[in-house]
């Protein structure tokens, strides 16, 4: 099984490891590419998600003339934006909760060589919330490029 966020990638066809046969470098090299690339955009979400929640708390608590401008106008975007940016984290985390139990029933998988099945729960609902917290913090964060730039727009 080859889903980009596995948390142990295998090279998806068991049959090669039954049998003799070499498993194919390119393939490993594109499935050591996919867990790579599934790392860095999970951090990317948090990081996108914890600033846009800095900014936003900055932007709340600041007494700028700028600032109370936007508010006046975007508050409830700004709102909308924490409460994306929440949400997406809460997926994050429920990300990684189902795949400590995904890793709990692979561990225990050892007639199958402690293989992940995609057909169980933890591993869908792993799957599920990777999607899901992508798309929220993205969600969170075109709403506040949106808003900030329309701010700018009809301001300066």
């Amino acid at each position: 099984m080859t889903d980009v966020n596995s948390p142990n990638v295998s090279d998806g066809n068991k049959d090669k490891h039954e049998s003799d046969e070499k498993v194919n470098p390119q393939e490993q090299n594109v499935i050591a590419e996919m867990k790579n690339t599934s790392r860095y955009l999970t951090d990317l979400c948090r990081y996108i998600a914890f600033g846009l929640l800095a900014v936003s708390f900055s932007v709340f608590t600041s007494e700028s003339r700028f600032t109370n401008m936007y508010l006046i106008y975007y508050e409830y975007h700004l709102v909308s934006v924490c409460i994306f940016s929440s949400i997406g984290l809460i997926f994050d985390y429920f990300q990684f909760l189902a795949g400590y139990f995904a890793a709990n029933a692979a561990f225990k998988n050892k007639e199958n060589n402690f293989e992940y099945d995609d057909v169980w729960f933890s591993w869908n609902l792993r799957r599920l919330m990777f999607w899901m917290k992508q798309f929220f913090i993205l969600c969170g964060a075109c709403l506040f490029a949106f808003s900030l730039f329309d701010f700018l727009k009809q301001n300066f």
